[in-house]
């Protein structure tokens, strides 16, 4: 993943690696952010509030804000979030600042990526979630949105044909049958 966000930076002008190891405190608790991400354990995260009629989230948890200030993103919700199985696979390569591990929606319907983990007999391990805050330099041009379809399809967990997309494209599901070789793919295009 790190790896994939260089190449971002790199092709946006930005020729110097971004190499670091620091921590964030989130929650009274430090986390530790690796190059480009946060590994976020323990945290329970806030849904925010989205206001149809302006079409925009109105309000958040106050951590986005505290890891937009530290990574400086042009807003809170300019981030990606990936969320995995007890197995280690990945479940979820989501957009905006709406981490969660629901199982049902504000409307009662089911989510489709709970689901679909349900269905290939896996859990979520909720005890951590890994943040990719979208500075400008890896943006450049892109759009959050872009970077989360980037991603999920090329990040490790690509899309297998037939499998649906969860949730309006928000989410990215791409637990298979043949997890071994999704295994294999985050181990080898996702670098901490």
């Amino acid at each position: 993943m790190n790896e994939f966000i260089e190449l971002l930076r790199t092709s946006n002008g930005y020729c110097e690696k971004n190499v670091r190891f620091n921590t964030i405190v989130l929650d009274n608790s430090i986390h530790s952010i690796i190059d480009n991400g946060i590994i976020c354990n323990q945290l329970n995260w806030k849904s925010p509030i989205y206001d149809k009629e302006k079409r925009d989230y109105v309000e958040w948890d106050y951590k986005y804000d505290v890891i937009s200030s530290v990574f400086h993103t042009e807003e809170p919700k300019n981030l990606i979030w990936l969320k995995f199985t007890q197995k280690g696979h990945v479940g979820v390569v989501a957009k905006s600042f709406d981490i969660n591990f629901d199982s049902k929606n504000d409307d009662g319907k089911p989510i489709s990526s709970d689901v679909l983990v349900k269905e290939v007999g896996e859990s979520w391990d909720k005890s951590f979630v890994m943040i990719f805050p979208m500075t400008s330099d890896i943006l450049g041009n892109r759009s959050v949105g872009d970077l989360e379809l980037g991603i999920g399809e090329r990040g490790g967990c690509g899309q297998k044909p037939g499998l649906p997309r969860a949730s309006k494209g928000a989410e990215s599901l791409y637990i298979l049958k043949t997890k071994s070789i999704l295994h294999y793919r985050f181990i080898t295009n996702v670098v901490l």
